[in-house]
């Protein structure tokens, strides 16, 4: 008995089963549209990587030492994970740059394929990492870009979440603890994708970052 295959026509969690890429314009024509659109999906990360760790101070024979360093907990979570892939456009639907047929997803030729598969995540370097004289736009009797469908990627994720913790018994079934947290700890910054209109003056510039600076939080709590 054939075991049922699951095809998903759609490249976003929201639209997998949707088949509705040509009509968003993501697709260059109508037709062949699944053929078009091979490729990675967009939220394909090939790889990940988490690593948790907790690291209790032992006790040392010295008495001053002991009540200084003693108890402390060290924790953390450090996160890596490849970017996410991206697509570059032409930016527009008119003669010369694209096949007028409507969809703003027309794609150029591709000149340089030596750069297929770059990750761009740094914005000192995107430009030369991704630069407009690697593309060709095609011209009004083109149907379609001869570039594939989110052959770039943008830079990886590296983030560390930290935590320092100790607690002190008060009395009897009564003890303090504070905490201390750090988000993103090494303020390792996540940068958007670079512009991928090949038609804007700002193509292949990163303009963006997609998480905040890192952050610290101190707590107390008394459990009684």
């Amino acid at each position: 008995m054939a075991t049922p295959t699951t095809v998903h026509f759609g490249s976003a969690y929201t639209n997998m089963a949707a088949g509705d890429e040509a009509r968003q314009g993501y697709s260059q024509s109508q037709e062949p549209v699944a053929q078009d659109l091979k490729g990675p999906s967009a939220f394909d990360q090939s790889h990940a990587a988490i690593v948790r760790f907790q690291y209790a101070i032992p006790s040392s024979k010295n008495h001053f030492l002991r009540r200084v360093a003693g108890g402390w907990r060290i924790s953390g979570v450090f996160l890596a994970k490849s970017g996410l892939p991206f697509t570059v456009i032409s930016g527009s639907d008119g003669p010369g740059s694209g096949n007028v047929d409507g969809s703003n997803g027309d794609r150029p030729n591709i000149l340089d394929p030596t750069i297929l598969g770059r990750s761009i995540g740094n914005p000192d370097t995107s430009q030369s990492r991704l630069p407009r004289s690697a593309f060709a736009l095609i011209q009004p009797n083109d149907s379609r870009g001869n570039l594939g469908f989110n052959t770039f990627r943008r830079g990886g994720i590296r983030n560390m979440n930290a935590s320092l913790a100790r607690s002190w018994p008060l009395r009897s079934e009564t003890n303090l603890t504070f905490r201390a947290e750090s988000i993103n700890f090494f303020n390792t910054p996540q940068f958007a994708d670079p512009n991928p209109d090949l038609s804007s003056p700002a193509f292949g510039k990163i303009t963006n970052t997609l998480n905040e600076g890192r952050s610290f939080q101190f707590t107390f709590q008394l459990q009684f």
